[in-house]
């Protein structure tokens, strides 16, 4: 099923899009830009992006 309040993730160490997702969501994944380790969770239409193991990788302007 499609959730239409889907709701863009991004890496908060390299800028990169992680995925689209949706209310209720609550999951862990590696940014497959910079490889960190983020654990994000949507409610009340908020993502919430925490870096479980950041990468060595320097943001690039």
């Amino acid at each position: 099923m499609i959730q239409k309040n889907m709701l863009y993730v991004h890496c908060p160490i390299c800028g990169r899009e992680v995925c689209k997702s949706g209310e209720g969501t609550n999951t862990e994944q590696n940014c497959p830009k910079c490889k960190s380790v983020l654990s994000y969770a949507v409610e009340n239409d908020t993502v919430r992006v925490h870096v479980v193991k950041a990468s060595d990788k320097k943001k690039v302007s």
